[in-house]
């Protein structure tokens, strides 16, 4: 008998172990209302009286899940998301309708269904729920009066004012930044052939607004006329005159890039000239304008290897590496330029005596 209630507090000690184990183990996250139509959510919002949150995510998105066990799992951010919103996981019918091109991405909408604010992609848990209290407009940091740049106040402005460069210029970035591509390139394009009377201003424009058609081009509908479209957009913002040397040969660089996929292999000589050879780097600066200018050149031994001229292209091929081969970590750079030998089945030999 002895013996058997020792067995029986052992079973118990045992069961509140595993208890104990499981109840430490046990987590909370944000509870999202989940495969919520478009209409059954304005009807949530307006009888709750507050904005909603549209997450969307998904399991195979490896900064979704950082996103959700980092910050959807955070006390705070659990208490103040269900405090002052409803949130709601949705699918793909919502992910069209509000144009979500990169994931993870929450729109903050109001009982209508107006889009008020966009977060898109990972923010640690304090940057995060600073965005949500600015949506909801209650600013965390009561230390900052300047006036935040929300969707929300931009689309306003925006409606207020169109014709206002600076106004349309900031709703523009913004949007392309949320991933809209598709209400960004309008605004973008209304403004680029009209001057701020400042060059540095009109490129920057031109260069964002290329970006919006590679960035419409990958993610929106790829197609020929946006890639055409953010060649002419560049070598536009090279005549205006590019802000910044740095900023030059990235341009060059994207022209290059496009040019050599589209086969116009004298273009590509032609602007992978124009890029700087590589040297020995003396300050951050020049090693930035270095590392891009390694990288973009990479596309001219080949482009002259297609045109007919192996020789030239072998020298140019050669030089690239010698360059390389000067610097203190050339490994992962040349590793990528014999990785494009190996790829194009070309300059083999030269590549792996280089590479060793």
């Amino acid at each position: 008998m002895k013996a058997l209630n020792i067995f029986l507090c052992i079973v118990f000690l045992i069961g509140l172990a595993d208890f104990t184990i499981a109840a430490k183990d046990e987590v909370t996250s944000i509870t999202f209302l989940e495969d919520k139509s478009f209409e059954e959510i304005t009807v949530i919002l307006k009888k709750e009286n507050k904005l909603g949150v549209l997450y969307f995510g998904g399991p195979n998105c490896g900064w979704c899940v950082k996103l959700e066990k980092e910050v959807f799992m955070v006390d705070s951010v659990i208490t103040y998301i269900e405090s002052n919103f409803v949130p709601f996981k949705c699918g793909s019918e919502l992910r069209k309708k509000y144009t979500v091109f990169g994931i993870p991405h929450a729109i903050i909408i109001n009982e209508r269904g107006d889009v008020v604010d966009r977060i898109a992609g990972y923010y640690p848990a304090d940057k995060y729920l600073k965005k949500l209290s600015v949506s909801a407009m209650d600013n965390v940091s009561k230390s900052e009066p300047k006036k935040e740049k929300t969707y929300k106040n931009l689309k306003e402005a925006y409606e207020a004012n169109p014709d206002d460069k600076k106004t349309a210029y900031d709703y523009a970035y913004k949007l392309m930044n949320t991933g809209d591509m598709g209400s960004a390139l309008p605004v973008f394009e209304s403004i680029t052939n009209v001057s701020f009377d400042d060059e540095v201003k009109d490129a920057w424009v031109l260069l964002d607004l290329a970006r919006c058609y590679e960035m419409a081009d990958r993610k929106m509908k790829p197609s020929e006329p946006y890639r055409k479209k953010a060649v002419k957009t560049y070598e536009k913002a090279i005549e205006i005159g590019l802000p910044s040397e740095i900023q030059k040969v990235k341009t060059y660089g994207q022209l290059v890039f496009h040019s050599f996929n589209g086969k116009e292999y004298d273009k590509v000589i032609k602007y992978a000239s124009m890029i700087p050879e590589p040297k020995k780097y003396e300050n951050r600066r020049d090693m930035r304008i270095n590392y891009e200018a390694k990288f973009n050149r990479i596309y001219l031994p080949f482009a002259y290897y297609y045109i007919g001229d192996e020789d030239m292209g072998r020298k140019e091929l050669i030089k690239l590496f010698e360059n390389t081969a000067k610097e203190e970590s050339p490994y992962s750079i040349l590793q990528r330029w014999t990785g494009y030998c190996h790829m194009y089945n070309i300059f083999l030999k030269e590549a792996e005596e280089w590479a060793g």
